[in-house]
């Protein structure tokens, strides 16, 4: 009898270590949906790729300058440098990553968008989280998150130092600013990069997007509210 008993509370902690395992969503990681930009100079320009990943869909729109304003690319790309962005899957050399890199004293605004494809509704109420994991980044970064549930929605976000090691960045639902989201019914993601830097040059690399459940040792904690 003793030794059934404990081979149900073994398999008892396995099934909730398996629980906690399938808490875990993964948003993206970039292994499918491959899509390298061309080089952009001014204007705003949306692609969009489909895949594995949340949604099925991720939808991708990059702002330089407005040629059409006066002035605007003048003081927004004074050096008319290039900036660009890519999804690449793994192969033998490199790891799956967003990489996205902006131009010389180039203000650029880059947005990584989930659910603006066909309609979303994901349940993310076993997660109090979002984690991104950074393979490295050049400058300074402007980073935030909007989750929208219907017209709703909740943002949270920080400024990011350089760093040329991986580091983990987690943004907590408690932390979203705004009228609020219900992570039992998320419609739309949105990841938005800014250059941090006076000079712009911004590079950065991203091998995932995940919601979560509890925070990883070391992770840089970002919050609004």
């Amino acid at each position: 009898m003793k030794s059934r008993f404990a081979a149900a509370a073994v398999l008892f902690l396995a099934a909730m270590a398996t629980s906690a395992v399938a808490q875990d969503q993964t948003i993206d990681d970039f292994t499918t949906g491959a899509y390298s930009s061309p080089g952009y100079r001014s204007g705003v320009y949306v692609a969009s790729q489909n895949g594995t990943m949340v949604g099925g869909n991720r939808s991708t729109s990059i702002f330089i300058c407005n040629p059409k304003i006066k002035n605007d690319c003048a003081s927004r790309n004074p050096y008319n440098q290039i900036s660009s962005y890519g999804f690449y899957p793994a192969n033998a050399f490199r790891s799956a990553a967003l990489v996205q890199t902006t131009g010389y004293d180039s203000g650029t605004r880059f947005e990584v968008g989930y659910g603006y494809g066909p309609a979303m509704d994901i349940d993310f109420s076993s997660t109090d989280r979002l984690r991104v994991t950074f393979a490295g980044l050049a400058q300074e970064l402007n980073f935030n998150v909007q989750i929208f549930t219907g017209t709703s929605w909740g943002q949270n976000g920080c400024n990011l130092s350089p760093s040329t090691v991986p580091f983990t960045v987690e943004l907590p639902y408690a932390g979203f600013a705004g009228p609020g989201f219900d992570p039992k019914n998320v419609n739309f993601i949105d990841f938005i990069f800014q250059t941090g830097s006076a000079i712009g040059g911004d590079s950065l690399a991203i091998s995932s997007f995940h919601a979560v459940n509890g925070g990883q040792a070391g992770a840089i904690v970002c919050k609004l509210n």
